[in-house]
């Protein structure tokens, strides 16, 4: 099969473009004015302003495709909810598209539908591949279609234009459809939807920006987030410069975290977060143990502020901000701890003390006669809070201490990771910050 190179969408657009992009516009204009000069003004500045060359290239795909005008005339429809009808006073769908083309004028830089630059950081797929890939999820929701879109022809002229003009454009007319009637989407076609829109180099908020998706429950022991980029640790990373000085205040900061959640379980992010910080505040650690942890994850060792002094304190603060949000995400949410897991306890004190010395004279014991320190504080906590958060936590302070740690270290830190559970993509994180490796800058 030959495979067609694509352009890295995700490199030009943060959010959904082209025609789809358009029919989404559209939508949003419930109770404005809509009729035929104002969405060839909307596509005009589309075009134009925003630099949307997609949408001129969707179009003429269209206008040179085989479909029917009946057949586009239920795409446009079914994705814009049925709020104008481009047929309504006797003009043919064609005819009303190239009105739409002249305000899109093509030029020497618009790329045709599937045929543009590769995107090499994807594992290309040919195009009937992901022809038949778009038409799978297209299949599994069809029954979801049928009870909640009106237009039911609409279906087969999806598949029609999937099947026969462009995966890239069927999808995303397919997901503008879904977003239009409030479509429920099982978590698990989400995920399949998340993982073709990574083939064809959509933004993720072209997927998720909308759709209605069914979400399991809250498990604050989720650790599949991209990147790994959750809990206290992720916070802790967000103060590790003074440029959150200039974003925001420091619950303003939180916050940023908390909403981090675009595209995921809508709270998650607090739930692990209030997970992590409460089983600090409710340790059997001293309080300068605690706001040790705090001082040495989050880079702040030599600097003191009054609001992290006292680390108990400050994170009793992070945890009413947690909660704030999981009432407004989640109302029935009840926050619960997760399972202390002592089965890696070993492996981690391990880890903690093969870097006492450099955690020692990094993030030195400032209590009276000495005792005290980062290090110390990791190794208390390892024993009484929870394996699983000190081992991030104490990733998150080398990597805050610029600390290179050997090959062997890595390899043992990777091989807890997966034993708990952990994605690649976390893991594969860590590499790139703490491996200590020629190339790893």
């Amino acid at each position: 099969m030959t495979t067609v190179p694509r352009e890295a969408h995700y490199l030009h657009y943060t959010e959904d473009f082209g025609f789809s992009g358009l029919t989404g516009k559209v939508c949003l204009r419930t109770g404005l004015r809509i009729d035929t000069p104002t969405i060839l003004a909307v596509a005009a500045e589309q075009a134009a302003e925003q630099e949307d060359r997609m949408l001129g290239a969707d179009v003429r795909s269209l206008l040179g495709s085989s479909l029917s005008d009946q057949a586009l005339r239920h795409l446009w429809l079914a994705a814009t909810r049925g709020c104008f009808d481009p047929t309504g006073n006797g003009e043919r769908t064609r005819d009303w598209l190239r009105r739409v083309a002249d305000v899109c004028p093509a030029g020497e830089e618009e790329i045709p539908a599937g045929t543009s630059a590769p995107d090499e950081t994807r594992s290309a797929k040919s195009e009937q591949e992901l022809r038949g890939l778009a038409l799978e999820e297209i299949d599994h929701l069809t029954p979801r279609l049928h009870r909640s879109v009106p237009a039911s022809d609409m279906v087969s002229a999806l598949r029609d234009l999937v099947a026969d003009v462009d995966a890239d454009l069927g999808l995303r007319m397919f997901l503008r459809v879904l977003k239009a009637y409030s479509v429920p989407v099982p978590a698990a076609r989400y995920e399949r939807l998340l993982e073709l829109a990574d083939q064809l180099t959509h933004p993720s908020s072209v997927i998720h920006e909308g759709l209605n998706v069914q979400w399991p429950p809250l498990d604050p022991h989720d650790r599949t987030l991209p990147l790994g980029r959750f809990g206290l640790p992720t916070l802790a990373a967000m103060f590790a410069s003074d440029h959150w000085r200039y974003e925001g205040t420091r619950l303003e900061t939180v916050q940023r975290l908390l909403h981090a959640d675009a595209g995921l379980v809508p709270g998650i992010q607090a739930a692990i977060l209030l997970d992590d910080a409460q089983r600090l505040v409710d340790s059997p650690l001293e309080e300068s143990d605690v706001t040790d942890l705090w001082l040495a994850a989050s880079g702040r060792w030599h600097v003191r502020d009054e609001f992290d002094s006292d680390g108990r304190q400050w994170l009793r603060e992070i945890t009413d901000a947690c909660r704030m949000r999981l009432r407004d995400a989640d109302p029935a949410y009840a926050p619960y701890p997760t399972p202390f897991r002592d089965d890696e306890k070993s492996a981690v004190l391990r880890e903690i003390r093969q870097c006492r010395e450099v955690l020692d004279t990094l993030f030195p014991p400032v209590g009276p006669g000495g005792t005290g320190g980062a290090g110390h504080a990791l190794e208390r906590a390892a024993g009484s809070v929870s394996p699983d958060l000190v081992f991030r936590l104490l990733l998150e302070t080398l990597k805050a201490a610029d600390v290179v740690v050997t090959g062997e270290q890595y390899t043992r830190y990777a091989d807890v990771l997966r034993r708990w559970g952990y994605p690649q993509d976390y893991i594969l994180d860590h590499e790139r910050l703490l491996a200590g490796r020629g190339d790893s800058n």
